[in-house]
């Protein structure tokens, strides 16, 4: 799992508009777990005050309004702030998320979740799915499903969002 292997690693640390490889803010982390974990085109997404246009700019993703009782595995919690305001976070399930927190609390995970003013939920849209061509969408499917995957054996990131009825609250 990209997400899980970065967090509580003393290899992999906060850095405010940290991109990587090592070095990751809140935003940067949530947009590698899917360009690096998962193959997915995250285009210019940089921060939280670009995060929500460029990542829902060719319909690969979607942003919906927060709602904690529909959320899903995989869905970039976040709210959109000026520069530093903003927050971003994975949902893990089970009422856990991970994220680069802080330069004081580092990246960690699982961590329950903490109720914030987060605005969107962005998510993964599955419909975008039929039109890749099957090797394409097989290979993402198995990037994308090793993003998060706990010790537990959870089904993964894509498995509940095509399961449309498998809302983990």
């Amino acid at each position: 799992s990209w997400a899980l292997f970065r967090c509580n690693n003393p290899d992999y640390y906060y850095v405010m508009g940290g991109q990587g490889p090592f070095g990751f803010d809140c935003s940067g982390f949530a947009i590698h777990a899917y360009k690096d974990g998962a193959n997915v085109d995250t285009h210019n997404a940089s921060d939280t005050s670009n995060m929500v246009s460029e990542l829902t700019r060719d319909g690969v993703f979607r942003a919906l309004p927060f709602d904690y009782n529909t959320a899903m595995r995989g869905d970039i919690f976040m709210w959109d702030g000026s520069g530093y305001d903003g927050h971003a976070c994975i949902y893990l399930g089970n009422g856990q998320i991970c994220h680069a927190a802080n330069s004081t609390i580092g990246i960690v995970g699982p961590v329950n979740y903490y109720p914030n003013n987060y605005q969107y939920m962005i998510r993964l849209n599955t419909g975008s799915l039929q039109y890749w061509d099957y090797s394409y969408s097989q290979t993402l499917w198995n990037y994308a499903n090793s993003i998060i995957q706990n010790d537990y054996g959870t089904a993964g990131l894509l498995g509940n969002l095509y399961e449309e009825s498998c809302h983990d609250p």
